[in-house]
Parts: C-alpha cells; structure tokens; sequence
C-alpha cells in the first residue's frame, strides 16, 4: 500500500508538503498542489479515513484576528481547523497601532450569515485595549493566542522561563554583567515582555547576582534600536559582558554596532535574542535565540477553541508549548539545542 513518503518522492516534495495537501492548507501553492495530485494517483495512495478532513466544524469559520504576521503560526491553525472541517479566515490588523474597525465590522458580517463557529484573537495587548472589539467578541468562543485576555483560554510559550533559561545560559558561561535590551515604557508592556523582564531578573537572582535596573535598556524593537542602544553605550564605555535582547531583529543592530567599533562578539561581550528568526542562523557570528513552536501553537489553539465550541461550560484555561533554546556561536557555547 502506497504512503505519503511514496507520494513525496514521486512528487519530489517533502512529506510536510504532502500532508499540507491533504489537509487543504492555503499555504501551498498551485503548482505544488498538481504534482501531489497528480503522484498520488500514480502511486495509487488513498487518504486514511483517520487522516480526512472530519466535518466536526460543519464547514462554519474559525476567524484569527491579529496584529502579527508569522507564517508557520497560521500555517498550524489552518492545517488544524482544516482537519476537523473549519474553515479559516485571518484579519489582519497593524502591528504599531492596531485598529480593529474592519475586524469588527467583518465578524458581524460572518455573525449574521451564521458562517462563524469562533474567535483567536492573536497577540492583542491587553494594556492598550479596545473596548468595541472586546464587546464585539463577547458572544463567542474566543482563544487568545500569545498574549492573554482576562475571562479567555490562552495558548503560548512560557515566556519567563525563556528568558530565564537564556539569561541561565549565559551565567553558565561566567557573564555576571548581563543587560537586557527592552522596549516601550513599562505602562504600555505587553504582557510577552514583562514575563521576558521577570525571567531575566529571575535567573539573575536565583544565581546570586543582584539585578541592576541600570542594566535595562530601552530600544525600539527593530535592528535600528538595538543599534542605536549599543552605540550608546560604547560612548558611555561601562560595557556590560553580556546582552540579552528581548528580540533577534533587536540583537542584529546590537551586533552590527559592536563589529563596527572592533568589540569581539562573544570574546568581549555575548549576544543573545529570541524568536529565533529565520536570519539569525545566518548572523556573523550565528545568534543564540529561543525557539518557539509557531506551528504547534496555531494547532493547540484551534483544538482549544473547538473545545469551547463544543462545550460551553469548559472552564478558561492556559497551555504552555515548550520552546527550544538554541545556542550558537553569539553567546560562546557548545552549539547545540535543548528543549
């Protein structure tokens, strides 16, 4: 009998290609599509019954309102909703001052034509809230995804105990003068970033170094920032031996800005993001970071949504998916990934 890894040989595409497939994910394209078809039929392969799309959704849509765009996050939610017989749909809101007026107005629209089983809402921050969406919600089944609203379940990494474990890391190797860099004002952190702060401070402490609140710095969540920040403290020469930053893309700045002044990364001073972005493998040298599971978390949050769907009465509860650390050559370590 014929399986998915014949299919992907015929094909000439992975066997992750060839589940998306089956599992009607937009996220392949057309041409990907035929050839699939088109080996599937050669090879003689039938689809499982166990690995069929299940009509549990009754075709109704599962809406994912956010104001991030990360493709392996929306990839997981629509292989899952797919599996159980969703449809999917994202609305996407700006990053830097989200408004949700378009959101709210297509929700009603999908409410009225009786089209929508429930709602993901994905990283809002709850700290500059938006009362008309959070009414706007209220009468459905709604999962938060990364940050958390009060009276919702909620699907993310543990946060804390990411930046704990690569603060932890870089205590292991002997830094003892560790800064973080940080962004916005601390009235308007989202929650992702205050977990970040506490883990870090946590490690520090926890290892008998007392936390400096110097050592925290302001920077704009972009390259820019984490390069104007660095160049800022080589003019004030206090150098710290280590740098956590709360995001890779803030670290490539940092990085950028200690190569330009001759400063040895990680002999003179170690790096350290997170999210491990796509590029930072690719860093010179490659950035140590914390992996999350994009992917699982977009598959958790669609099974607990269809929990809540299917059952009203189903307490609000909180899903941590493990993250990797994955050290590089940035922080000085033996190359490897744990978790």
């Amino acid at each position: 009998m014929a399986t998915v890894l014949d299919v992907a040989r015929e094909a000439g595409v992975s066997p992750a290609t060839v589940s998306r497939v089956i599992n009607s994910s937009m996220l392949v394209s057309d041409e990907k599509k035929q050839l699939v078809y088109a080996a599937m039929e050669k090879v003689g392969y039938v689809i499982p019954i166990k690995d069929r799309p299940s009509r549990a959704g009754n075709g109704k849509l599962m809406l994912a309102i956010t104001n991030i765009s990360r493709y392996s996050l929306f990839e997981g939610m629509q292989l899952a909703a797919g599996e159980m017989g969703y449809g999917f749909v994202i609305l996407q809101t700006s990053e830097v001052q989200p408004e949700y007026a378009e959101a709210i107005s297509t929700l009603k629209l999908l409410h009225s034509g009786g089209q929508l089983a429930g709602i993901m809402l994905v990283n809002y921050n709850a700290s500059v809230q938006s009362a008309d969406l959070e009414q706007a919600i209220r009468n459905f089944p709604v999962v938060s995804v990364c940050e958390p609203l009060k009276g919702t379940s909620l699907v993310t990494s543990d946060d804390y105990q990411a930046a704990y474990d690569v603060t932890e890391h870089l205590i292991s190797l002997g830094r003892r003068k560790i800064a973080f860099f940080v962004t916005r004002s601390p009235e308007n952190r989202a929650n992702f970033e205050l977990q970040r702060i506490r883990g870090y401070r946590s490690a520090l402490i926890e290892h008998g170094i007392v936390p400096v609140e110097e050592l925290v710095y302001y920077s704009d969540f972009v390259p820019e920032g984490g390069y104007d920040t660095m160049r800022r403290l080589i003019k004030d020469g206090d150098l710290p031996d280590a740098i956590v930053c709360l995001g890779d893309v803030m670290a490539y700045g940092c990085m950028r800005a200690l190569r330009e002044h001759g400063i040895s990364i990680p002999d003179d001073i170690a790096v350290v993001g997170m999210d491990d972005e796509r590029e930072s493998e690719y860093m010179a040298p490659p950035l140590t970071s914390v992996r999350q599971n994009f992917e699982e978390i977009g598959r958790e949050a669609v099974r607990l949504l269809h929990k809540h769907i299917t059952d009203s009465s189903a307490a609000p509860c909180k899903i941590f998916v493990p993250h990797t650390l994955v050290i590089r050559e940035s922080s000085g370590g033996k190359q490897e990934e744990i978790g």
